[in-house]
């Protein structure tokens, strides 16, 4: 039931071998919220993937073997995965989501994640959609003086 206007314009991100987004929330700041609100979720699906890395790691969710190995399809299960955050393969067509902050309204800690690096001569391609408290107001791309 969410409306289109809470929704922020969709972002497409290329990951090539070397490139990474260090970890980071996608929540903001409480001084620094911009128009829309906090971004209340989002949705990161993996568009295309020819590598075996280039997995997106939640830093602070550490894998649990009890209760993280019957997903190995989807989640990087190996030798280093207790002493790593929990990663996501990057399969195409799979989306993972999350809420930015909690039932409070704070920006949530276990949301802290990067976007690692594919394998030599890897690419990945992704989408991010986020969601907003409060309806965005964006730029017009026919009004030049709005940027």
């Amino acid at each position: 039931n969410l409306h289109p206007e809470y929704v922020e314009p969709l972002q497409v991100v290329k990951y090539t071998f070397g490139q990474e987004f260090q970890p980071h929330y996608d929540w903001f700041p409480e001084e620094d919220l911009t128009t829309g609100g906090q971004r209340i979720s989002t949705f990161f699906t993996y568009l295309y993937a020819n590598c075996s890395e280039g997995e997106t790691e939640f830093i602070n969710i550490r894998f649990d073997k009890s209760l993280h190995t019957k997903f190995c399809d989807i989640l990087l299960c190996d030798r280093k995965s207790p002493q790593l955050g929990l990663r996501f393969r990057p399969v195409p067509g799979n989306s993972i989501f999350w809420y930015n902050i909690n039932q409070q309204g704070k920006g949530e800690p276990l949301t802290l994640h990067a976007g690692r690096s594919p394998s030599r001569d890897g690419l990945k391609i992704g989408l991010n959609t986020w969601t907003r408290l409060h309806r965005t107001i964006f730029a017009k791309r026919d009004d030049p003086e709005s940027f």
